[in-house]
């Protein structure tokens, strides 16, 4: 059997147990266990646990919210999307077939990946609105009694997310992959990881380093990352123990994940009033419009940000060109 299984809930591995019996290949049930893992983290952050309870009461729009996160903050590839919806819906039709659940809602995802269209203003954000979401964050007001406890830790470390997103330019991905070893505090250097796009280096400003190192000095010395270490630079924090994360298996900070860092701008977005679906991708590309305005060399902008191909750039620079005539 393939070892990771038990680590599932049960109503995931005994799906797995099967297509094993059924002669699948190995390859196969690690890719399902992957897909399927990864679904569940994003269970126990949306919905707080990944039971079958909660398992059984999923809609259509909770799949499609998910899906929405993989298309939008991911950047997954169609077939990529196209195999993880499989794994879902075979997942919910096995528990139809035990009578567990009645009809399959993962049916109704819409993957709405077709041509590119082109941007418009709703694919960014505003100054007025970014400034707006710095406030809030700052801020108390709309924050539940637990929350306002324990919100002077969490603030510079929001603050330097969203930071490193709309000046910086980073990835969803690149900013949950960030570790010690990445960031010199003192030459002011971050090293940025990526997988999808080309690793490169950032100078953060020095008002901004004084952020990020704020943050790093919230975090009580006990759990704190070590520096030059392998150790997440964003950690994970427990509102039920008012305490940053620890992961005795690793001894190590628990890292903050893509699906957190997404629910915490939605829920600081809600905060602050602003209109709904404002992203960590909507932050990325408009500081790339801000850097293409300043009239740049196209190939500096695509080292800058990581990208493989100055084709990337066409649609901002398609936006760039409607404005200018209006």
């Amino acid at each position: 059997m393939f070892p990771l299984i038990d680590s599932l809930p049960s109503y995931s591995a005994v799906y797995l147990e099967t297509l094993e019996k059924k002669g699948r290949q190995e390859s196969t049930i690690r890719r399902y266990f992957y897909d399927l893992n990864d679904f569940l983290a994003w269970m126990r952050v949306v919905k707080e646990e990944d039971s079958f309870s909660v398992f059984q009461s999923l809609r259509t729009e909770d799949y499609q919210s998910y899906f929405d996160f993989l298309i939008h903050e991911r950047n997954y590839s169609l077939r990529t999307l196209r195999r993880v919806l499989t794994v879902l819906k075979q997942l919910v039709q096995f528990q139809i077939t035990l009578g567990k659940l009645a009809y399959n809602p993962v049916n109704g995802v819409d993957l709405g990946i077709g041509e590119e269209t082109d941007f418009t203003d709703e694919d960014f954000i505003s100054s007025e609105e970014l400034d707006k979401l710095f406030e809030v964050i700052k801020s108390y007001e709309g924050l539940t009694e637990n929350q306002q406890k324990y919100r002077h830790l969490l603030i510079s470390r929001n603050l330097s997310i969203v930071i490193l997103l709309s000046r910086y330019g980073l990835t969803l991905l690149e900013l949950t992959s960030l570790k010690m070893r990445h960031i010199n505090f003192t030459k002011g250097i971050i090293q940025v990881p990526s997988e999808t796009s080309l690793p490169r280096k950032i100078r953060i400003e020095r008002e901004d380093q004084a952020f990020l190192y704020s943050y790093y000095e919230t975090i009580p010395a006990a759990v704190r990352p070590a520096w030059y270490s392998n150790d997440s630079f964003f950690a994970a924090f427990d509102y039920q123990r008012g305490t940053y994360r620890w992961v005795y298996k690793t001894n190590s900070p628990k890292p903050l994940t893509e699906i957190a860092v997404q629910k915490m701008i939605r829920l600081e977005i809600k905060r602050s009033g602003l209109r709904k679906g404002i992203s960590a991708q909507h932050m990325r590309r408009t500081c790339i419009l801000r850097e293409l305005q300043t009239e740049k060399e196209p190939e500096q902008i695509k080292e800058k940000f990581g990208f493989k191909s100055s084709l990337s750039l066409e649609r901002y620079y398609k936006y760039l060109q409607s404005v200018s005539k209006t």
